[in-house]
């Protein structure tokens, strides 16, 4: 586990999760303290990542600072390759050119661990990409979206959780896609995710209804709490009168809140 320098400012999850973003933290979920879980599980392991693109092929028509940061994605000293992902994502939309090598370090296990007011802090440095990608805008969702369909399913997973952490309506369809997965770690993870989601959008009723009467329990508990985030509406999991209420409504909840 490596340690960082860069303070930022971060709310701690249950543990060992937190998710660092300047000026306002991401939002903290209950399901994420899964995913180091999930990673031990999954047979991922703990390894680190490089940009898939040969470093030769870096642009010399960008910025230098770009350019630079870029380059240290390739580092095998991985506060190096978590300062210039931080920085990237910093730029905004300037950095749209570093999309591509950004998307390889989704792949990231490595774990950093931050000191931060209140406690140590650690996180996948794959996560803190995905987190940048999404500070650089549209492209970057783009590139998010196209990481859903990543082989890796931490990939996926990390894709998931900022998707659901920005208020982009293009994150409903592939979390409604994650509530019918075979798997019901996929589904857990998805209503966990909705329970404090920015996105109030009223595609996402129908199925998380129809999640109340999922065969795991942790999946229906946590589709009652995400129905309420984004309803208002309190029902607790008894299906049916979320049905019936839904039924009177729907045509008067907006498609995106």
């Amino acid at each position: 586990m490596k340690k960082g320098n860069i303070m930022k400012k971060v709310r701690l999850l249950p543990n060992i999760f937190c998710f660092i973003k300047e000026g306002e933290a991401m939002k903290t979920i209950r399901i994420i303290l899964v995913l180091l879980v999930g990673i031990s599980v999954m047979g991922i392991g703990l390894s680190y990542a490089q940009p898939r693109i040969p470093k030769e092929s870096i642009p010399i028509d960008i910025p230098s600072d770009m350019k630079t940061y870029i380059e240290r994605l390739y580092s095998s000293d991985p506060i190096e390759r978590s300062n210039s992902v931080y920085y990237l994502g910093q730029m905004g939309e300037r950095a749209v050119p570093a999309i591509p090598y950004l998307k390889g370090i989704l792949h990231d296990n490595t774990l950093i661990e931050r000191t931060v007011a209140g406690g140590t802090c650690v996180v996948p440095l794959g996560m803190e990409a995905a987190i940048a990608l999404s500070e650089i805008g549209g492209p970057g969702v783009k590139a998010l979206i196209a990481a859903l369909k990543d082989e890796d399913q931490s990939v996926q997973v990390r894709a998931l959780v900022v998707m659901s952490e920005i208020k982009d309506s293009r994150a409903v369809e592939p979390l409604i896609a994650a509530l019918k997965d075979e798997d019901s770690y996929v589904r857990e993870m998805a209503a966990g995710l909705l329970v404090e989601t920015k996105v109030k959008d009223s595609r996402l009723i129908e199925p998380l209804i129809a999640a109340l009467k999922d065969r795991d329990p942790g999946v229906h508990w946590r589709a009652a709490a995400a129905l309420e985030n984004i309803t208002g509406k309190h029902f607790g999991q008894n299906s049916k009168k979320w049905h019936k209420w839904w039924e009177k409504n729907k045509g008067k909840f907006p498609n995106d809140r």
